[in-house]
């Protein structure tokens, strides 16, 4: 864990973990806490100390985001992918302080959810998730979807703040094998990563897709509107305007 402004290790590494991890920051009982999501489940950390605070509070999941609802903080949790026949792909809302499941899920996604995120617009907390068919935003006090999907071939999502406007920001990959029909062989083309940002209000692109040479892995938009992009072993840094 690492101060963004001095990049400083602000506490010892969260040790444990074996694969890819997802993670999110909450307030537990008035304490600031680190939220990790991988196939052992979602787990709260002390950053003070790099401790767990408690046993894992799920089965695995693929995807982890926090919000505060009626004063409750929750995890946003998106199931471990598997093939589209095994789940449901259901997003469950769980309680951090209790680790019962806070209501009902967001259900609907026709394939696994790669990402998840959470904002506040015009007052109401949301999520948004992304999956390989779109990305969809969600009213967490109804669980129902708001609008029609914004964008397809998502493997990251985040959610920020641009000058005054929430954003999403979706990043993907685009480009695949081709099949022709006099030949029937296939044709690969070259797989390319995007972003795309669009206004959480009105639901609408701001700015062109933005291309990059490798399929776009993971990103967060950091204070100030600045978009940062992981494609293969890069980073990128992107200021809007």
């Amino acid at each position: 864990m690492f101060d963004l402004d001095g990049g400083r290790q602000l506490c010892r590494p969260l040790v444990g973990r074996t694969a890819w991890v997802g993670a999110a920051r909450a307030t537990v009982a008035g304490r600031p806490v680190a939220v990790t999501g991988d196939s052992a489940g979602v787990r709260v950390w002390d950053p003070a100390t790099g401790l767990p605070v408690a046993e894992p509070l799920t089965g695995s999941v693929g995807a982890v985001a926090t919000a505060e609802l009626d004063g409750c903080p929750v995890a946003i949790v998106g199931p471990e992918p598997v093939r589209d026949g095994d789940a449901d792909h259901a997003v469950r809302v769980i309680d951090l302080a209790t680790g019962a499941e806070f209501g009902p899920p967001l259900t609907g996604h026709s394939c696994a959810v790669t990402d998840v995120a959470t904002a506040v617009v015009q007052g109401r907390p949301i999520a948004v998730t992304g999956s390989r068919q779109a990305v969809r935003v969600w009213d967490l006090a109804t669980r129902e979807p708001i609008g029609a999907p914004l964008a397809a071939e998502v493997s990251a999502v985040a959610t920020g703040v641009l000058a005054g406007r929430p954003i999403v920001v979706a990043g993907g990959s685009t480009g695949a094998t081709t099949e022709t029909a006099a030949t029937a062989a296939t044709t690969p083309t070259k797989v390319r990563g995007t972003v795309q940002v669009w206004d959480l209000t009105t639901h609408t692109p701001i700015g062109p897709r933005l291309l990059f040479p490798l399929p776009v892995d993971a990103l967060t938009v950091a204070p100030g509107g600045r978009v940062v992009v992981a494609f293969g072993r890069e980073l990128a840094a992107l200021r809007h305007g």
